[in-house]
């Protein structure tokens, strides 16, 4: 057996920016964006956790989103890599981003899942800096543009596993995550992107993609008795959004 993979316990790369990102947009003293010439979003600064969780209402226009999208990049690209915005703009797509990375190792063959979440990590930070924010829809080209790179990650490591004989199975990703559920109900049409990111901001967003320990996410009852089922089909909160501090990581 492969020791490197069985003594590895790297922690994914998109659990450091969703900590990093609590820890930047904690009150007093977060990171804010002025919304006041946004229409459809509250006058003067929001603070960007709250902001995250506005885009994902249904009230909110892709005109709108597009704006908060066009500012978030130009910060981040003014600011550079590595800058407190640069971590804000990853921050902000988390939910997509989480979704992305499940969906790409939930089956993963061989290899190691973190692999995968560093080449996402690497496709979003380099189209953020490549595409051309004056055309619609930021934000899902960043992720197109992260889930092209995971995918092709993924091809990767399956090749390469199929030319050493006696790969190792995949090591860490808990065998069921509650994201994988929405994941799921984006694909056959029962929820949309905008209903996914909402319900894991209220509710998954605690829940790191690598634990140790399989018990560590939630099983599929545990989340379905977390809030009932309204009628437009999305679970309703039955706790407040999690706290400001940073998540207990794996």
């Amino acid at each position: 057996m492969n020791t490197h993979h069985a003594n590895r316990h790297t922690e994914s790369p998109l659990d450091t920016a969703e900590t990093s990102f609590r820890l930047l947009t904690t009150h007093p003293g977060g990171l804010v964006l002025d919304c006041t010439h946004i229409p459809g979003l509250p006058r003067g600064p929001v603070g960007l956790r709250d902001l995250r969780l506005l885009l994902a209402g249904r009230g909110v226009t892709d005109e709108a989103r597009d704006a908060v999208w066009r500012e978030l990049t130009a910060r981040a690209r003014s600011s550079g890599t590595g800058s407190a915005w640069t971590v804000a703009v990853v921050g902000m797509a988390m939910p997509a981003l989480r979704r992305i990375a499940l969906a790409l190792t939930r089956d993963l063959p061989c290899g190691d899942p973190v692999d995968i979440d560093i080449a996402i990590m690497a496709g979003y930070l380099r189209a953020l800096h490549r595409l051309d924010a004056r055309l619609p829809d930021v934000r899902g080209r960043l992720c197109a543009a992260a889930r092209h790179a995971g995918t092709h990650a993924r091809r990767h490591l399956t090749t390469t596993a199929q030319r050493r004989p006696g790969h190792d199975a995949p090591p860490g990703r808990p065998w069921y995550h509650p994201d994988l559920v929405l994941i799921d109900a984006v694909t056959s049409g029962v929820l949309s992107e905008s209903d996914a990111d909402l319900i894991a901001l209220t509710h998954l967003a605690d829940i790191p993609l690598r634990s140790a320990d399989h018990t560590a996410a939630e099983s599929p009852g545990r989340l379905s008795a977390r809030g009932q089922r309204p009628r437009h089909g999305m679970p309703c909160p039955s706790t407040p959004p999690p706290s400001a501090s940073a998540r207990n990581q794996a």
